[in-house]
């Protein structure tokens, strides 16, 4: 009989054994069970405390966000940092902006804005398209009525 390398001497054809190839070598549901077993243990360990727990990406904050609220969770920064002018983040002085949700350079910012220039200038631009087609529906409305009142005179 004919035995691979990879198998046990004593193995027999007929009998079920089912061998995972790992890395060149065969394991089998035998007594290897625990020597498999003794590696997804340690693969699968875990030290206490080093579960990924949302933190603060500030410099030296480590503030944990898992009980804070979502939108600090969510953006991983704490509400201390989230308002405060200047930031160490990611190596850069930076400020957290409202609009984007994200670091910024301080150069990006107005003074003491917490908003970018460009998220403002969006902002400024949506806000003055509006008051411009109020004013042009009340300028309409106008005309309308005075030319209705018009009517009503003429007659």
């Amino acid at each position: 009989m004919v035995v691979p390398k990879s198998e046990p001497a004593g193995f027999e054809y007929g009998t079920s054994r089912i061998g995972l190839n790992l890395g060149g070598r065969t394991y089998f549901s035998s007594s290897e069970d625990d020597f498999v077993n003794r590696l997804y243990q340690r693969s699968s360990m875990v030290e206490p405390g080093s579960l990924n727990v949302p933190r603060c990406q500030a410099a030296g904050c480590n503030a944990n966000l898992t009980h804070a609220k979502h939108y600090h969770r969510r953006h991983k920064v704490c509400e201390f940092h989230s308002k405060a002018a200047t930031v160490i983040a990611a190596g850069m002085t930076q400020r957290f902006c409202q609009q984007c949700s994200r670091f910024h350079l301080l150069t990006e910012f107005d003074n003491g804005k917490r908003s970018c220039r460009k998220r403002l200038a969006d902002h400024n631009r949506r806000r003055r398209k509006t008051q411009q087609t109020d004013q042009d529906n009340k300028l309409q409305l106008h005309i309308a009525s005075n030319s209705s009142s018009e009517n009503l005179t003429s007659k």
